[in-house]
């Protein structure tokens, strides 16, 4: 099995990551789980390793909020694009009216 990244906690950020294999009680079997050792954030249990790593991974709430500004930095670039515009074009305006004053000076 090739090693597998995990991203940081997302409670602390913390690289620190335990795999934790937790043993069977009474019969049932032994699961798997993801632990950060600085804050003690985890997944829950599950029957094997890859699937702990997924939802160790997986960061439903971020991926939904980057989804969101992604949407809404779509919907405002034509507004930043018309901002950026406008202000080249009073800059402009500011530079030919400060040339055509120092031109009446003269």
């Amino acid at each position: 099995m090739s090693e597998t990244v995990l991203i940081p906690c997302s409670s602390c950020d913390s690289d620190h990551i335990e795999s934790m294999k937790m043993l069977g009680r009474r019969g049932s079997r032994p699961g798997f789980k993801k632990r950060c050792s600085e804050c003690g954030l985890s997944t829950n249990l599950y029957l094997n390793v890859e699937d702990a790593i997924t939802a160790w991974n997986r960061r439903p709430r971020e991926d939904a909020l980057k989804a969101k500004v992604a949407e809404l930095e779509k919907r405002l670039r034509p507004y930043l694009d018309a901002e950026e515009q406008l202000g080249m074009d009073l800059a402009n305006m500011l530079i030919k009216l400060h040339a055509a004053q120092m031109q009446e000076r003269r």
